[in-house]
């Protein structure tokens, strides 16, 4: 992902570019889930898909930093209220919101969580591997398919994912709860 300026109206942004190949992209997909989520409180606005030389580009709003380094830099120490902000924001309204529209992230860790520049409000990033997770026709589950491997990250995947790759959409507020215990942890031990 590179820092960019956008030359119509001068706002930096960033860029994400990934090499041309005979397979689909993710970046194109990542782009389409965008746009169908466009406005949810947390999502990242794509500004732009296409080609560049032998480069898909994806244009997006530039984020701060992830929560993984906003972790770090806080000697691995949250706040109760900044736990609690988190957790409402990002279940409450991101991953519902995005549940909502029949889809499951599949990758939610601190690393792809980004804050805006006001720190205000979390990003959920990295849509390239979304899946859609109910079949809208059948009113069902989409159901696992023997083959497919785990998507996303081992460490923060639900138990679900790493049995059955096919997710739900508890999983992503699994991949959340696995997040919690370390922040607890560092919560524990500074007000010990």
């Amino acid at each position: 992902v590179y820092r960019a300026q956008n030359f119509l109206n001068d706002n930096i942004i960033a860029i994400k570019l990934g090499p041309v190949t005979n397979t689909p992209s993710s970046m194109e997909h990542e782009h389409h889930i965008l746009k169908q989520l466009e406005g949810g409180i947390g999502i990242p606005h794509a500004l732009w898909f296409g080609r560049e030389s032998s480069y898909h580009a994806l244009a997006l709003d530039l984020l701060g930093p992830s929560l993984y380094d906003l972790f770090l830099a806080c000697n691995h120490k949250f706040s109760l209220q900044t736990v609690v902000n988190l957790g409402d924001q990002l279940v409450l309204y991101s991953l519902a919101y995005i549940h909502s529209h029949n889809y499951v992230h599949g990758d939610v860790k601190p690393h792809n969580i980004l804050v805006d520049s006001s720190r205000q409000t979390a990003y959920i990033i990295d849509f390239g591997i979304v899946k859609r997770y109910w079949n809208t026709t059948t009113k069902s589950h989409i159901l696992f398919h023997q083959g497919q491997h785990l998507t996303g990250t081992p460490t923060f995947a639900s138990i679900n994912n790493q049995s059955m790759p096919k997710q739900k959409k508890l999983d992503g507020a699994t991949g959340m709860i696995f997040m919690t215990p370390k922040v607890r942890l560092a919560i524990c031990s500074s007000t010990s």
